[in-house]
């Protein structure tokens, strides 16, 4: 949540956040990170400006299981019954962070890849801290 939920700040340098960021996505993988981890990263890695990584931990469909309600689950270990609502808010907000962007980010859909394979549109949402 460094650089992702929170705020901008002083208190955290952005090249340890970056590393930090890095060393996460290389030792926690897919089948390790459970409810609303995914999102948590997500925010993270859109704001650190690694978009395609951002996206990816949102479409780990083989880890993060929606009910045919289109619900999250939980997955894994956690044994906590459908919905998991702290992932499916989650999930929501880092779209939602990812398409209006944040305080300080530039253009539209800055947590998406500027690949030319996204056509992002949204309304009424505003920007994040």
């Amino acid at each position: 949540m460094l650089q992702g939920f929170l705020p901008d700040t002083p208190a955290v340098d952005p090249a340890v956040g970056l590393r930090t960021a890095d060393k996460v996505a290389q030792i926690w993988t897919d089948d390790k990170i459970f409810g609303w981890g995914r999102p948590v990263l997500a925010l993270n890695s859109a704001k650190i400006g690694n978009p395609e990584r951002a996206v990816d931990y949102l479409t780990a469909y083989d880890y993060w299981v929606f009910d045919d309600a289109g619900f999250a689950q939980r997955g894994g270990n956690g044994g906590t019954p459908p919905p998991f609502l702290p992932g499916n808010a989650g999930f929501l907000y880092a779209v939602a962070y990812m398409a209006a962007g944040w305080q300080g980010s530039e253009g539209d859909a800055p947590g998406f890849p500027r690949d030319g394979n996204w056509i992002v549109k949204h309304e009424g949402l505003h920007r994040a801290l």
